[in-house]
């Protein structure tokens, strides 16, 4: 099977008008390619990758949201919480998909714990500010699958393939300030480039309206 990608060195040679049978620039070309992809997946909590996760959260709230390191969800594993009192340990915790395509979970709480942190267990050593507020696990873990980019239930969209097709394109024409693109145009919104350019910024400025409504937001929130 082959690997997937969001763009290939071919359609990035046919952007800058280089012929197919010319491979002078083909190891600068991939080395940015490969550069852009990492920088786009991170931003976006996309990947490649199928398979099982585990990420570790600290001081979450019963009731909010947080967002995996991955998306989309597939399915949740196990979910276990630390709890300080009154016996240290993992116990196992509810936890739901709020939004599966985002890769927000939502906290629900204890399941199969052995007390009430609000209430106290049956010895009563919890401390009373339980009782008015909802509990806050210092250690959180969270199993699950991701939906791998590319596969038939999550295909690669059009906007993140462009964002890294021009993007490779506006590093390789940056260098010496000319070259075969003077600049890249994407719906409404143009970047030129120059002697002086910018230098360092992997995602074209031009790119960044494309990757905008795929780049999540981190924000805690509050049921």
């Amino acid at each position: 099977m082959a690997s997937v990608t969001l763009t290939t060195i071919e359609d990035i040679k046919a952007r800058l008008g280089i012929p197919a049978s010319n491979t002078d620039q083909d190891a600068v070309i991939d080395a940015y390619r490969e550069a852009v992809e990492e920088e786009i997946l991170a931003k976006t909590g996309f990947t490649f990758g199928a398979g099982s996760r585990t990420d570790t959260f600290t001081d979450w709230q019963r009731g909010t949201t947080r967002l995996t390191s991955l998306r989309p969800i597939l399915s949740l594993g196990g979910v276990q919480g630390r709890v300080n009192a009154p016996q240290a340990g993992f116990q196992a915790l509810g936890a739901d998909v709020k939004n599966a395509r985002d890769g927000r979970v939502l906290l629900v709480g204890w399941q199969n714990a052995y007390f009430d942190p609000r209430t106290g267990d049956s010895y009563g050593q919890t401390a009373g500010w339980f009782k008015w507020r909802e509990y806050i696990w210092p250690i959180v873990t969270v199993g699950y699958a991701v939906d791998p980019l590319g596969s038939e239930t999550n295909p690669l969209p059009k906007a993140l393939k462009t964002a890294a097709l021009e993007s490779v394109a506006a590093l390789m024409a940056r260098p010496a300030g000319s070259g075969a693109l003077q600049s890249v145009s994407i719906e409404k919104i143009s970047e030129s480039y120059g002697q002086g350019a910018k230098v360092g910024q992997l995602i074209a400025p031009a790119a960044v309206a494309l990757l905008a409504r795929y780049t999540r937001d981190t924000v805690t929130m509050q049921t």
